[in-house]
């Protein structure tokens, strides 16, 4: 009877742990025997766990996707508001040798985790390539011909590819995907974001707010007060300027500076006050080089200038470094103020070290104005938000992630785009010297200004001139949902949030600015997934434990009611 009543038990906890599983069609290019496309099953095991992301590939070679894998499952659990703390991620990708690695597992990756947790099961007849980016952006992938071939030759019905990628040029030949899917019998659909994929592969409907964004009261005017602080600096600048000038006659330089003027004054007017500030901030230094040309400085000015600068930005950086940090507020505060003084400090190098005053005191304006514009960013701090465990060790972890998460993005660019990404390189470059001072958290920052930088090149590639500004306005929309969302949860990413006022006001001047700062923004809106860490109740239980636990139950009485006592008239009856 003990005997049974073990066994009873067990039959009862055995539900209790089994693991939550399910699996998604992913496209992918293989070389085995010349490039083409090929179907590739992507499963993914839930367990109780850490939130750690494991990944296991059976026979595949040249991949480099466990980082891709840790951020989808990052972003599906932010994205969908998912507390993922208490559960490890098993992936596995079951393939045929030869398979070409990268990034472009991330958006099925994230679907999957997305549609496990949540409880939805996942369609068979659909698959989907493409990167996941920062605001579940689906981002651009090579090979999408030999992809909707591939798929085809397996029948399945659906195929999902990034929005923007629809046609491209090949051998001066331009191919539309869509077209090339219906001579294939096969539907191909643009997807912008994971909300699309997820809505295919589920058959669901996610319904996105159109709240607007309530900002916090000080950053607003805080922010107003550094956009008249520099613009009034322009003003300033402007009188030691006409003091200067003999024939009163405006240079061309000078003109053009004050073009920027009055765009900071049309923003201010407007409420765009950090637009405002970026305009005058360059304002200024247009007009400051005019200055120091003016001026005629001597080398000796010029390396006393530098002096007195270099005090003022170690005294301003000591205070900083002071500065207690528990909030994203906070946090990015600190990243701005910082960027802009080691910005200032290694220009101010470049000054003492140049031989020719003229170039010396050029170079000087940019360094001095720079500094100034770290003082303004200086007053952002405290404003209000959710606390955060801030720590070295999850800085140090959010560090080595983005430089993780950028290289990646870099190594997969540079496979197949003849782009120049030497700036790109030495930002993350930079980003690794940071890691190894141990200075986290401009690590995380150059880290993440590298990635959105990579993401802007491969967004722009797919796109076409008439569809620009579509997918401008796409890009802004998603970032405004993903700032709105911080919002929600107490967070507020000021810079996040000030890029993306930036990104606007450019969006009909300047179409690659204006996308690479909508990169910036959506980079730095959702920092915040490297440090929370909400606790589950040691009490809670989700509905699939209940669900298995109640299922072990019924087993548990079936075997007690029904076959115990079947074998006990049984053994009575051979008696």
């Amino acid at each position: 009877m003990k005997k049974s009543v073990l066994i009873i038990l067990l039959l009862l906890l055995i539900p209790c742990v089994l693991a939550e599983k399910d699996s998604i069609k992913l496209l992918a290019l293989t070389e085995s025997g010349g490039k083409h496309g090929v179907i590739v099953d992507l499963h993914l095991e839930l367990k109780p766990g850490k939130e750690r992301v494991f990944l296991e590939t059976f026979p595949l070679t040249k991949i480099a996707t466990q980082v891709s894998m840790r951020f989808a499952q990052q972003i599906a659990c932010s994205e969908f508001d998912m507390d993922c703390s208490d559960k490890d991620f098993f992936f596995t990708i079951s393939a045929m040798p030869g398979i070409v690695g990268g990034p472009s597992a991330g958006a099925a990756s994230a679907v999957l985790a997305a549609a496990l947790i949540k409880g939805f099961s996942i369609r068979r007849d659909i698959a989907i390539t493409g990167t996941i980016n920062s605001g579940g952006i689906i981002g651009l992938v090579g090979g999408l011909d030999y992809k909707i071939k591939g798929a085809a030759e397996k029948n399945l019905s659906l195929v999902l590819i990034p929005k923007g990628s629809r046609q491209f040029k090949t051998d001066g030949k331009v191919i539309d995907l869509v077209e090339l899917g219906n001579s294939l019998n096969i539907t191909v659909v643009e997807v912008a974001t994971l909300d699309d994929a997820f809505e295919y592969f589920t058959n669901t409907t996610v319904i996105r707010s159109n709240e607007s964004i309530t900002l916090d009261p000080k950053y607003v005017y805080t922010m107003k007060a550094v956009g008249l602080e520099l613009c009034s600096r322009n003003d300033e600048i402007k009188e030691l300027l006409v003091t200067l000038r003999k024939d009163k006659i405006p240079s061309n330089n000078e003109k053009s500076a004050l073009e920027y003027t009055k765009k900071g004054r049309d923003a201010f007017e407007n409420d765009g006050f950090y637009s405002s500030a970026s305009f005058c901030f360059r304002s200024n230094v247009m007009l400051k080089r005019e200055y120091f040309k003016l001026r005629d400085y001597s080398k000796e000015e010029v390396n006393e200038a530098v002096k007195v600068i270099n005090e003022k930005i170690n005294k301003l950086d000591s205070a900083v470094s002071n500065y207690s940090i528990d909030t994203i507020s906070d946090l990015q505060a600190f990243m701005a103020v910082k960027e802009r003084l080691s910005e200032s400090k290694h220009i101010l190098e470049q000054a003492k070290n140049e031989a020719d005053p003229k170039k010396a005191a050029n170079i000087l304006a940019y360094a001095e104005e720079r500094y100034y514009s770290g003082v303004a960013w200086a007053k952002f701090f405290g404003l209000e938000g959710k606390k955060f465990n801030i720590d070295p060790k999850k800085l140090k972890d959010s560090c080595t992630s983005k430089i993780s998460e950028a290289e990646e993005r870099y190594n997969y660019v540079k496979s197949f785009l003849k782009a120049d990404l030497s700036q790109t390189r030495n930002e993350l470059d930079d980003a690794y010297k940071e890691m190894n001072n141990e200075d986290y958290i401009m690590c995380l920052f150059k880290a993440a200004k590298a990635k959105a930088e990579i993401d802007v090149i491969l967004s722009a590639v797919g796109v076409s001139q008439q569809r620009v500004q579509e997918y401008i306005d796409l890009k802004l929309e998603i970032v405004r949902f993903t700032l709105f969302k911080s919002y929600k949860k107490d967070v507020f990413p000021m810079i996040g949030y000030s890029y993306y006022e930036y990104a606007k006001s450019l969006k009909n001047i300047d179409h690659y600015a204006a996308l690479l700062f909508s990169e910036y923004a959506l980079e730095f809106s959702n920092l915040d997934i490297y440090f929370t860490k909400t606790k589950t109740p040691s009490w809670s239980i989700d509905k699939s434990s209940i669900f298995a636990f109640v299922t072990g139950i019924f087993i548990g009485i079936f075997i007690l009611v029904i076959i115990f006592p079947a074998k006990r008239f049984s053994k009575k009856g051979k008696k």
